[in-house]
């Protein structure tokens, strides 16, 4: 019932809250620059940002963040693992540098994740390890670890961790694609602790090569969307929905964001205002 009246809520253009369990909506890396903060604030609570882009602090993005009440999320892999996967020898220090700008913003810092450790060679002796020095750190914040999808078998999720879940992009609707919600139950069922909750990360983005080839045309991802926004609302264990990409991608020039599409941010408005009260 729950689902079918989220489904109405998108399709009529109503922005109430949503659902009790989910609590955060918003995109990765908007927080790596303060103009798409700012562009996005109206209807987002939270934004990540790749930590390796901070090495001056980001001061105008936790400006940005905080004028627009925005919580931040830092990823953190780069900080920790060399490009093999291995821990650099000085990520004592890399850490260090971190908290240099994240305390005194800690008000307005969600928390960390770090992105697809297994799919990048990460072990798991290696992941705890992160995860446990920075838990140890923010013991208050916010931990998560989100896995590329073939890894969702592999990963070993340490007991530091917050929240769990995977990437995985080209599909209509989760709801009814029966892999995709293998993939969900595989790497929800890796969970080390019942206080453990899961996110999900709603596809917003579009380059040929893989939504093009499944099918999907750059106006199809309005219902991926609302397709994505159902699969959460059904899963009490949800905590966030998170929308890969708000900015231009310099490492695919040739894929499509969500800050050129203004058809799938008004979608992704509606979604967000309703789960956030913005």
């Amino acid at each position: 019932m729950k689902r079918l009246l989220l489904a109405l809520i998108l399709v009529s253009g109503c922005t109430p809250h949503i659902s009790n369990h989910i609590k955060y909506f918003g995109y990765a890396r908007a927080g790596d620059d303060a103009a798409s903060i700012a562009a996005t604030a109206s209807f987002t609570n939270v934004a990540t940002v790749e930590a390796m882009t901070c090495d001056s602090g980001c001061p105008a993005q936790f400006a940005a963040a905080r004028a627009g009440k925005v919580k931040m999320i830092v990823e953190l892999r780069q900080i920790f693992y060399d490009p093999q996967g291995d821990l650099w020898p000085n990520y004592q220090a890399r850490w260090a540098h971190v908290q240099t700008y994240v305390t005194p913003n800690l008000d307005i810092t969600l928390g960390f994740f770090m992105n697809e450790p297994t799919q990048h060679g990460v072990s798991a002796a290696n992941l705890a390890t992160a995860c446990n020095l920075v838990k140890a750190t923010y013991p208050s914040t916010l931990l998560g670890v989100d896995e590329a999808y073939p890894h969702v078998g592999d990963v070993v999720i340490p007991a530091s961790v917050d929240l769990v879940g995977f990437d995985r992009y080209g599909v209509r609707d989760p709801n009814t694609d029966a892999s995709y919600v293998a993939q969900y139950n595989t790497i929800a069922a890796r969970r080390s602790t019942p206080t453990q909750k899961m996110f999900v990360v709603m596809d917003a983005w579009w380059v040929q090569q893989i939504h093009g080839a499944a099918g999907l045309s750059l106006s199809d991802m309005v219902a991926v969307a609302n397709n994505y926004a159902v699969f959460a609302n059904a899963r009490p264990e949800v905590l966030s929905l998170v929308a890969f990409v708000w900015p231009p991608l310099s490492d695919i020039p040739q894929a499509t964001t969500s800050v050129s599409r203004p058809d799938w941010v008004a979608e992704h408005s509606k979604i967000g205002k309703g789960i956030t009260g913005k």
